[in-house]
């Protein structure tokens, strides 16, 4: 069967026949482009014809699943079964950092003034990065989520973020939102990377707080 990527518009379901065995995209901020996952490359298509406007094949070594789009538009995040998130001109397609992690990354998000990135692995911990050259920022902790599997910001001051994922529930864990300050959400984590699903806790939580 032919995979094919379908745009909804209220009741009217349209189908971009073009774009095939997508398995991770987002509309840029104007609304008029999509930018997805090609295999193990990117593209940028019109959201309406499905007409291919951009397209960089082999950016990563494996297929990406994960994509997010800087609100300034000038930006993007992509990482596919890999250790490092890879940030790319939305303009040009070309590299302009990678973020390395100890273990395979789950989620990515931008702050909302484009400037901060956060992303999330199998390894216990939440990091912040600076967008303009991927220099590192910061390392988020929380005794209570193993595995964050979801990001997103929630203020425009760049200063509130939660984090969805696993909780470790070996050591009697709760969900709990747990303020992140200073860099961090309290203290712990496991730091542990996980390779497949099959080694994570039990649990699902999250963690919300200032940093």
């Amino acid at each position: 069967m032919a995979a094919a990527t379908a745009v909804v518009e209220g009741s009217r379901t349209r189908w971009l026949p073009t774009l095939r065995s997508v398995t991770a995209m987002q509309f840029m901020p104007e609304g008029q482009t999509l930018v997805a996952s090609h295999g193990s490359g990117l593209l940028l298509a019109d959201a309406v014809t499905g007409a291919v406007v951009r397209e960089r094949d082999e950016l990563h070594k494996a297929d990406v699943v994960g994509i997010a789009v800087a609100p300034s538009g000038r930006q993007l995040a992509a990482f596919a079964y890999e250790r490092h998130v890879c940030l790319w001109d939305a303009e040009t397609l070309e590299c302009i950092a990678e973020l390395h992690s100890h273990a395979y990354m789950l989620c990515v998000a931008y702050s909302a003034d484009s400037s901060t990135v956060a992303t999330g692995a199998y390894e216990g911990v939440v990091r912040l990065w600076r967008a303009a050259d991927g220099k590192p920022l910061a390392v988020l902790r929380s005794p209570d989520l193993s595995t964050a599997v979801s990001l997103c910001f929630t203020d425009s001051n760049n200063t509130r973020l939660l984090a969805g994922g696993y909780v470790d529930q070996g050591e009697g864990g709760d969900l709990a939102g747990k303020g992140c300050r200073g860099g961090r959400c309290n203290s712990g984590g496991s730091g542990a990377g996980r390779p497949d699903a099959e080694d994570m806790p039990g649990g699902i939580g999250g963690c919300g707080g200032k940093f």
